[in-house]
């Protein structure tokens, strides 16, 4: 099961090409550097990043990031998964955003 205790909770429902990816990427890179985790949910379009951003975290050995889709809404829209990325529900977004100090949500 994934780490939802985060520094950062970001959540995001644009699809790629959207910058909201890029920038929700970007977010996470810039947590780790100062030693933060960042945690990025996919909600809504948003389940379509997970392939490039699953690709992503598994060409940055050792980031802090951890990436969950909500496995209804991919099913909804028939979106492919990735191995780096938790099928997870709402609730896991709830529990990642209680514990973060602080949340974002792009679209």
């Amino acid at each position: 099961s994934p780490d939802l205790a985060v520094d950062l909770a970001v959540l995001l429902t644009a699809a790629p090409p959207a910058a909201a990816v890029e920038t929700a990427w970007r977010l996470a890179v810039a947590a780790g550097a100062r030693g933060l985790r960042t945690g990025i949910f996919l909600m809504d379009a948003g389940v379509h990043a997970a392939p490039a951003l699953g690709e992503r975290l598994r060409a940055v050995p050792g980031a802090t990031v951890t990436l969950v889709r909500c496995a209804h809404n991919a099913a909804q829209r028939g979106a492919p998964g990735h191995p780096a990325v938790f099928e997870g529900s709402q609730a896991d977004w709830a529990r990642m955003m209680a514990r973060a100090r602080r949340v974002v949500a792009l679209g």
